[in-house]
């Protein structure tokens, strides 16, 4: 099965997969971007290509799903049914390349849930503050919440709910 999750910006998305990928032994698909790596010192899970590359691969047809997102390009790398029939995939993507991946999933009988991790503005507000200085930067992170609806399945995430919590409330003992 592959389990998808799309959050806003500090979501704990990428550390919930780090867990469940550390801890329970499910898998990830690699994530590409045309965007430079984070120099706050904060682990990238990504790899980096140039634009030109990244668009030779889209054409190519070597990505599940892809999206722009502030001026840069993120892509999930392909995968089939034999992958995921024995082993449980967790991924990260943005709403639009949700509803992609969930094509795919579709069209492949490839079994999926999806999730939404929130958080209150305040709280994401905070979370972006030890990231960036920038109050613009951070008021545009923000906007993301423009894609994010309450009719889809959402585990909450807030202070009093720690990774581990999460993790087996919400993919270990479903």
């Amino acid at each position: 099965m592959i389990h998808i999750i799309t959050g806003v910006s500090w979501s704990w998305k990428t550390t919930l997969v780090n867990y469940l990928v550390d801890k329970h032994k499910f898998k990830t698909l690699y994530n590409y971007t045309t965007r430079k790596p984070r120099n706050d010192g904060e682990k990238d899970e990504y790899i980096f290509l140039s634009p030109k590359t990244f668009l030779r691969k889209l054409i190519n047809w070597d990505f599940l799903e892809f999206t722009i997102y502030n001026k840069n390009l993120y892509a999930l790398w392909w995968v089939d049914k034999e992958m995921v029939e024995n082993e449980d995939y967790i991924v990260v993507v943005w709403p639009s390349g949700r509803e992609q991946l969930i094509e795919q999933c579709v069209r492949k009988w490839i079994k999926y849930k999806t999730y939404y991790l929130t958080l209150e503005a305040n709280k994401q507000k905070e979370r972006l503050l030890l990231r960036w200085d920038d109050i613009k930067t951070i008021e545009e992170r923000q906007l993301d919440y423009q894609f994010f609806f309450p009719d889809k399945k959402a585990i909450k995430i807030d202070w009093e709910q720690d990774v581990e919590t999460i993790a087996y409330n919400h993919f270990i003992n479903e």
